[in-house]
């Protein structure tokens, strides 16, 4: 038997990139996501998670990873 869990409701799937880029004695980092819904009821709901929590939650996973580095 599999089973499949996906974590969130209201979504079929995530696309994410990450570009790292150097420039002069900085690093550059730009992302892009795109949220796939499961069908038009849920639109709300990923609206709201994507604009409400989504950058919050990239930017403290940032700062984490620019503490790991250091």
């Amino acid at each position: 038997m599999s089973l499949k869990i996906n974590p969130f409701f209201f979504i079929t799937k995530v696309e994410g990139e990450i570009w790292v880029k150097k420039i002069n004695h900085q690093t550059q980092i730009t992302s892009k996501y795109s949220f796939y819904n499961k069908n038009i009821f849920t639109l709300l709901v990923t609206f709201s998670f994507v604009h409400l929590l989504w950058g919050g939650l990239q930017k403290k996973a940032l700062k984490n990873i620019k503490k790991e580095i250091e």
